[in-house]
C-alpha cells in the first residue's frame, strides 16, 4: 500500500503565518481595551462597597444614639473617612473617624458628602490615581483626572 502525502510549500506557510499574525494585530485592541474596561468595574465596585460600608457605620451610630452632622469628609490615605479636620501630607484626622472595612482595595482619597445619616454623594474618591465619580444620572464612572469640585469641609 502506498501513502500519498503532500507537503506544505513554503509560501503556503509564509500566508497562514501572515495571516495570524494580522489576526493577533487586529484582536490586541479589543483585548486591552477588555482589560481596562474590567478593571474600571473593579473600581466601580470598589466604591460601591465602600459606600455601603460607610452606609452601615453611619445607620450603627444612629442607632446608638450618636449623630454626625451633615457635610463634606475626607477619605484618608488608608480608607477610613475623618469626621473632623484632616491634614492631608501627615495623614491625621483630628477627631474620630469612621473605621471602614472592606475587602479588596480600599480608596486613598475623596470626599464623602453625609446627610441626615446617609452618604448622598462621592467625588474624587482615588485609586492609585483614578478617579470614581457620579454623574447627573447617578451613575458611577472612572476618570484619569479628578472633577473641579469644592474641597471637602475644612
Amino acid at each position: 500500500m502506498k501513502i500519498n502525502s503532500k507537503g506544505v510549500s513554503a509560501k503556503e506557510m509564509l500566508a497562514v503565518i501572515i495571516i495570524v499574525c494580522m489576526i493577533i494585530v487586529v484582536s490586541i485592541p479589543a483585548i486591552l481595551g477588555f482589560i481596562k474596561n474590567s478593571e474600571k468595574k473593579v473600581l466601580v465596585n470598589n466604591v460601591i462597597t465602600f459606600r455601603n460600608e460607610i452606609n452601615e457605620l453611619l445607620s450603627d451610630f444612629v442607632s446608638n444614639g450618636e449623630w454626625i452632622g451633615d457635610g463634606s469628609y475626607y477619605v484618608m490615605k488608608d480608607g477610613n473617612v475623618c469626621l473632623g479636620s484632616y491634614d492631608k501630607k501627615n495623614n491625621k484626622c483630628s477627631d474620630e473617624f469612621l473605621k471602614v472595612e472592606i475587602e479588596g482595595l480600599k480608596p486613598n482619597a475623596g470626599c464623602v458628602d453625609i446627610s441626615g445619616s446617609y452618604v448622598s454623594n462621592l467625588y474624587n474618591i482615588e485609586f492609585n490615581h483614578m478617579y470614581v465619580n457620579i454623574d447627573k444620572k447617578f451613575d458611577y464612572y472612572v476618570s484619569d483626572e479628578p472633577i473641579t469640585k469644592a474641597l471637602c469641609r475644612p
